[in-house]
């Protein structure tokens, strides 16, 4: 399927094997960045900047409002729709959403126009993704057993950056992730009964850190301090930190977990606009 998009730019749903299924999780992930340099660059870099982030708004929002096949779904986004088969009928995830969610709070910190409604929607996606049976949120509204720390810290982050602070499944998640620290590095958790193994955990650790931050209090104060001294034990001579242990994110290398370490590092230091609370 191919749409129209903002200001004639077609969208499309099919793959394109330049682009590959990830270009919606790029273009949010993309979009906050030029969002946060727009807030941090000066004058001139805003003025360029400002034309490309109200197209990137507008596909954002085009892209959420893309039909679901499932209710449960209504709200968030996913990575393109080039899943087929019962077991990928999905048009949602928390992963995806989260980062839709940092982009569009970014924007609108920025002074961008961002409707409300698009917000509530997503935040009603979020919160289906919260399983109260185990106090954390999983990566889809409708698969059972597809938890991990790294959706337990974009649970609590993606209502952060909606403006819900502090709500019963953000503080949950909380509790539950001073369970599950980060005291063993690069180790990924199987966590009780879900017998489901899908955690990252560089990944895990940025969504975690910001949404602890975020959370703040005794939160903070229980979660950070080990925490941080885990990572800067196992940081390289070269400076870096090692690829991931996850197969799928492996292949990345050593760019993409400094990457991630040092935007976890620096959630005290409140330098991106994006994170401070």
């Amino acid at each position: 399927m191919t749409l129209v998009g903002p200001r004639g730019a077609a969208i499309t749903r099919q793959v394109d094997h330049n682009i590959g299924s990830t270009a919606s999780y790029n273009h949010a992930i993309g979009s906050l960045v030029l969002s946060e340099n727009y807030s941090v660059g000066g004058a001139e870099v805003a003025q360029r900047l400002e034309p490309v982030i109200e197209r990137s708004i507008e596909a954002a929002l085009e892209m959420q409002g893309w039909s679901k096949r499932r209710q449960v779904d209504e709200g968030g986004w996913r990575y393109l729709d080039v899943f087929s088969g019962e077991e990928e009928d999905f048009d949602s995830d928390l992963s995806v959403t989260g980062w839709y969610l940092m982009f569009l709070r970014s924007a609108k910190n920025a002074g961008f126009d961002v409707p409300q409604e698009p917000i509530d929607d997503a935040v009603g996606y979020v919160r289906r993704c919260f399983q109260p049976e185990f106090g954390i949120f999983q990566l889809m509204a409708t698969r059972a057993n597809r938890r991990s720390r790294g959706m337990a810290g974009a649970g609590i982050l993606a209502l952060a950056h909606a403006g819900e602070h502090n709500s019963m499944e953000a503080t949950a998640a909380g509790d539950w992730l001073l369970k599950y620290n980060f005291n063993q590095y690069n180790v990924q958790e199987e966590f009780g009964r879900s017998g489901w193994i899908d955690d990252r955990y560089h990944y895990s650790a940025f969504q975690c850190c910001q949404g602890m931050y975020q959370l703040g209090g005794n939160y903070w104060r229980e979660f950070f301090p080990a925490f941080a001294r885990t990572l800067i034990a196992n940081q390289q001579p070269d400076g870096s930190w090692v690829k991931e242990s996850h197969s799928a994110d492996a292949q990345y290398d050593n760019a993409y977990t400094t990457a991630l370490v040092l935007l976890s590092l620096g959630a005290p230091n409140q330098l991106l606009p994006v994170f401070q609370r």
